[in-house]
């Protein structure tokens, strides 16, 4: 037969169910901690309508029609289920590639002639701001990963020498981020042309460059992390980052390959020096080097080879029928596709 509990009895009881209360509360806190631990970073952030229509409208300013993505890919009907479209085979990259734009412009647009803006020597971007800042004000343009994909959006594109001063465009690998402080480039530096007042020298070279870097035609075993084109009021220029610097040779040898393969020399007033992505400089004369001066017994550092630097060899992945780009866009002459005097990967 059941007694009922004493008093003491259902005390006891009581602090146990309370105490495994408290234990369930404990492990349902923890969890969600873990979970939110795990979860990647801007999991929730999901964003405001405000901030999804100023990235369309900041890429319909970018475009060179108003649109604001690149057109779609192109269909062909499936061989096996006729009436049904399915995307076209397209020709595959060695890497993935990220395409982003910032501007620190405060006005829409500032001509050449006007006042010089400071610029902190060698940065990706002007009076670097706090690295929070600047990578907040980087728009991711898209990715692609296919030498069709690609053209759809350098066509799409306005070529650098349309953007507004102060504004950059950055072209690197999938994963790496156009900044100092990225794993990356932490420990590297880079290649910097510079120019002055040139668009369609501009446009060319940073044509020629974004080709030549899809096409794996300037990498050295996974060294180049990407590249920057820069429209500034004064000094336009281009930059080649890579990871690493105490290789020398190597870097040297990508410096070299660059100034043949853009086709360019003193002679076009352009600059060409190695900087480091800190605040060092390289010991002079370490690597080589272009200085655009006036008529004067001036002599690059690069040696004076026949074809060298005044046409580019054969081979060399720079297209023979390449013209600077016009009003339609950064590739407007150059078609979807493998055409072009495009050289896949080999």
């Amino acid at each position: 037969m059941l007694r009922p509990l004493g008093q003491h009895h259902r005390l006891r009881c009581r602090h146990h169910r309370q105490g495994v209360t408290l234990l369930l509360h404990s492990g349902q806190r923890r969890e969600k901690e873990r979970k939110k631990e795990r979860a990647p970073a801007g999991y929730k952030n999901i964003p405001s309508l405000d901030a999804i229509t100023a990235r369309l409208a900041k890429a319909r300013q970018l475009s060179v029609d108003g649109t604001a993505k690149p057109p779609e890919a192109e269909t062909i009907e499936d061989p096996k289920t006729p009436g049904l479209r399915i995307k076209a085979p397209e020709h595959p990259l060695e890497h993935t590639w990220t395409l982003f734009h910032d501007t620190k412009a405060k006005m829409p647009f500032t001509p050449a002639s006007a006042g010089i803006i400071p610029e902190a020597p060698g940065s990706a971007h002007p009076l670097a701001p706090d690295t929070d800042e600047y990578e907040a004000g980087l728009s991711v343009i898209g990715e692609f990963d296919t030498v069709e994909s690609f053209c759809r959006y350098f066509n799409w594109l306005k070529p650098p020498s349309k953007l507004e001063r102060n504004s950059n465009y950055h072209l690197f690998k999938a994963g790496i981020k156009p900044m100092w402080e990225d794993e990356a480039n932490a420990n590297g530096g880079k290649w910097v042309l510079t120019m002055k007042q040139n668009p369609q020298l501009l446009d060319r070279c940073w044509i020629w460059l974004a080709m030549a870097l899809i096409g794996e035609d300037l990498d050295e075993g996974d060294e180049i992390c990407g590249a920057v084109v820069s429209l500034r009021s004064k000094v336009d220029r281009i930059q080649l980052w890579t990871r690493s610097k105490d290789d020398v040779e190597k870097i040297n040898g990508i410096g070299k390959k660059l100034v043949k393969l853009l086709d360019v020399s003193e002679t076009d007033g352009i600059g060409l020096e190695f900087q480091y992505n800190n605040d060092d400089r390289p010991t002079p004369n370490k690597f080589l080097s272009i200085q655009a001066l006036p008529q004067t017994s001036y002599r690059s550092t690069f040696p004076n080879k026949p074809g060298y630097a005044g046409t580019p060899a054969e081979g060399a992945g720079v297209p023979a029928n390449a013209n600077p780009p016009g009003p339609g866009g950064a590739f407007a002459g150059f078609g979807v596709g493998l055409g072009g005097g495009w050289r896949g990967k080999r």
